[in-house]
């Protein structure tokens, strides 16, 4: 599921209940840089559009041919990390882990609490997209480096200032609270 929204928007309808049940750190997020429209845009390309359904078919083949060359067909292959990857991911797991701990909000720990599950997943994406049979170093490379950058948005999202010098759930605390004293006068 892919969404959009500015960073008001998801102030002004954010609870820190969402976060801290467990709801948004399921998901990633990602900050874009707000441009001007385009009035008259090009058609989409339909060599990309190909480009992208072929490179999706071969994801797609790969993956098929790791299930159907394990023992039992019904079940599941494991994409393991390689040894390699399973002992930079030891180092990489304990830092992401420490920011959680060390958050400065109840939000922000729980919104990079879930970071490394993000990373795993996507190093696993990578690990297909390259044609691995396991999650190799650079796979994994990848994925904390976009690990590093999911922290740093949760970071603005959920737990340290931002540009207005208020977390998202902080603005929309007092959001609520103009609203509660404006709904209480009348």
């Amino acid at each position: 599921m892919l969404a959009m929204t500015t960073l008001d928007t998801l102030a002004a309808r954010l609870h820190e209940d969402d976060i801290l049940s467990g709801l948004l750190p399921r998901f990633t997020f990602y900050v874009g840089t707000q441009r001007r429209g385009i009035a008259w845009p090009d058609p989409p390309s339909a060599a990309g559009a190909k480009a992208l359904a072929e490179a999706l078919n071969e994801i797609r083949s790969h993956t098929q041919s790791l299930r159907n060359g394990g023992a039992d067909r019904l079940q599941p292959r494991l994409i393991n990390p390689s040894p390699a990857a399973k002992a930079n991911w030891e180092d990489a797991y304990h830092s992401f882990q420490d920011r959680a701990i060390n958050a400065p909000t109840p939000a922000a720990g729980a919104m990079l609490n879930r970071i490394p599950v993000h990373i795993i997943k996507a190093a696993l994406m990578y690990a297909m997209c390259a044609g691995h049979a396991a999650i190799e170093v650079d796979d994994l490379d990848k994925a904390i480096v976009l690990g590093e950058y999911l922290s740093a948005t949760a970071e603005v999202v959920a737990g340290t200032e931002g540009a207005a010098g208020r977390t998202v759930v902080e603005t929309t605390t007092i959001s609520k609270t103009r609203r509660d004293r404006i709904g209480m006068s009348t």
